[in-house]
C-alpha cells in the first residue's frame, strides 16, 4: 500500500492525558493531523480528547493503553491502521520515573526493571509495530521523548551545576532510549522514516516542578516539530528547542 502525500496524517501519542503529552496532541491536532492519544485510563483519555476536539476542531481520539501489555499495544496499532489505512507518526512520550531520590548506587533494581519495561521496551515494541507500514508507505515520523538528565557529559561530572543528584535508574533508561533512537534512525534512514529524540527541558509538569522555567507547551514544541518534519529533515538526532544537541 502506498498512500499519497496529500492524505491526512495519522498520529499516535502515548502518555497523553496530562502535561507535555496533552500539549503534543494539541499541537499535532492544530497542525491538521488526526491524533490517537493514549493513557492507562481510557475514560480519562477520551475526556481529554473531547476537550481538545472542542478547542481545535480536529479529530482526536482517546485510547486506553497499558504500555507493558504487548497484546494490547498490538491490538491498538492494528485498530488504528485498520480504521485509517495508515499510521504515520508515533510519539513515545509515556514514561515512568520511580527513583528521583536515588543515584545509581542506591537504585532499587525492581524499580529499574519497571522503568526499563515502560521507558525502553514499550517504546521499542511500538516502533516495531508501526514501522512496517511506515516503510511500505515511504513515510514515517518517530519521536522518542527523553531528558537532558541523561546527557553523558552531565552524568559523568557531578561537579557540574546542571548535574543534579538522583534519578539514577531513570537516567540509564532514557540513555538507552537515546541509543535506540540512534540505532533505529540509522536503520531507517533510507526508508523515509525519520527517528529522533526530543528533550522537552525542565517544565512545569507533574514530573517537573512548579518553579521550572518552561511551560508544558514550550516543552512539547520540539516533539511537535520533529513529528512534522519535511522529508529532508534530520534523523537519528537529539533535539532541544528545535536545536540539535550532543548525546
Amino acid at each position: 500500500m502506498n498512500v499519497g502525500s496529500d492524505a491526512q496524517r495519522i498520529a499516535l501519542v502515548t502518555g497523553a492525558t496530562r502535561g507535555i503529552g496533552t500539549e503534543i496532541v494539541r499541537g499535532l491536532a492544530k497542525a491538521g493531523l488526526v491524533v490517537h492519544m493514549t493513557g492507562r485510563d481510557g475514560e480519562l483519555a477520551s475526556s481529554v480528547a473531547a476537550t481538545l476536539i472542542q478547542e481545535t476542531g480536529a479529530t482526536v481520539l482517546g485510547d486506553a493503553l497499558e504500555l507493558t501489555d504487548a497484546k494490547g499495544a498490538q491490538a491498538l496499532v492494528r485498530e488504528i491502521q485498520d480504521r485509517h489505512g495508515r499510521l504515520d507518526v508515533l510519539v513515545n512520550n509515556a514514561a515512568a520515573e520511580l527513583d528521583e531520590e536515588h543515584g545509581a548506587l542506591e537504585a532499587d533494581l525492581d524499580d529499574l526493571r519497571t522503568m526499563f519495561e515502560i521507558n525502553v521496551i514499550a517504546a521499542w515494541r511500538l516502533i516495531q509495530l508501526v514501522v512496517p507500514a511506515m516503510v511500505a508507505n515511504g513515510y514515517g515520523r518517530i519521536v522518542n521523548v527523553t531528558t537532558g538528565l541523561c546527557q553523558f557529559e552531565r552524568m559523568a561530572d557531578s561537579r557540574r551545576e546542571d548535574h543534579y543528584p538522583g534519578h539514577g535508574g531513570y537516567r540509564v533508561t532514557k540513555a538507552s532510549l537515546n541509543a535506540l533512537t540512534a540505532l533505529m534512525g540509522g536503520e531507517l534512514r533510507e526508508a523515509g522514516v525519520l527517528v529522533n529524540a526530543s528533550d522537552p527541558g525542565y517544565c512545569r509538569t507533574d514530573m517537573g516542578a512548579p518553579f521550572a522555567p518552561l511551560s508544558a507547551a514550550e516543552g512539547a514544541d520540539v516533539s511537535i516539530y520533529l513529528a512534522t518534519l519535511d522529508q529532508d529533515g534530520p534523523t537519528a538526532g537529539w533535539f532541544f528547542q528545535r536545536q540539535s544537541k550532543m548525546w
